[in-house]
């Protein structure tokens, strides 16, 4: 099941995954589209910050590198994650689910998204 939504202020996909018609995934894909590269940095940041005053600190916050190439210029970081070299994502856990929030690019194309899960 597919929705088109708006959540933390941008327009989003929510997407419902069942297996034994039970829930097993809820994917939350946003769909906002930016000129500046840099505004899906700031949508991630924004969101970490929202989802970290809601759920606490995340277990795990992290960078991954691909390509060190602008790691040092943080200007640069949306067109980092734009190029495929920069995947930033933060991690939730609770009992019952896991939450991974996660920005990351191919192909040219940014990907912001959530997803809730099983562990």
């Amino acid at each position: 099941m597919v929705y088109q939504s708006e959540m933390y202020g941008l327009d989003c996909a929510i997407t419902y995954s069942f297996e034994n018609d039970k829930l097993i995934r809820g994917t939350i894909t946003f769909i906002e589209i930016h000129p500046d590269v840099n505004q899906y940095l700031s949508d991630f940041n924004a969101i970490k910050s929202i989802m970290s005053g809601k759920y606490a600190k995340p277990a795990q916050d992290d960078a991954l590198w691909r390509n060190e190439q602008y790691k040092e210029n943080i200007g640069k970081w949306g067109e980092a994650i734009q190029l495929g070299h920069l995947v930033l994502f933060a991690k939730w856990y609770y009992p019952n689910v896991l939450i991974h929030l996660q920005i990351s690019g191919e192909g040219g194309k940014i990907k912001l998204g959530i997803q809730y899960r099983k562990p």
